[in-house]
């Protein structure tokens, strides 16, 4: 095949920041990944993964020097999230 195996042809990031205040910071941010072949199949025939959307939300509240954040990375349709605190 003429693709990368787990390369996709379109990757589109995109995030929105609100600050609602001086102290406090929002940012919401989308990642589409486009299609891609499955990893090993350099032949392109074994079949892709599907194109996928990924969400991000980062709140972050910072006050002298105190400061508290919370990120929920990599949710799929709100079902599958890596969270640190």
């Amino acid at each position: 095949g003429s693709e990368v195996p787990l390369v996709p042809e379109h990757k589109l990031r995109a995030s929105l920041e609100w600050m609602p205040n001086q102290a406090t910071r929002v940012v919401l941010g989308a990642t589409y990944t486009d299609n891609v072949f499955i990893g090993g199949d350099f032949a392109n025939s074994s079949g892709e993964i599907s194109d996928y959307i990924l969400f991000d939300l980062m709140v972050r509240y910072a006050k002298r020097s105190e400061e508290f954040f919370h990120f929920a990375k990599n949710c799929e349709k709100l079902r599958i999230c890596e969270n640190f605190f």
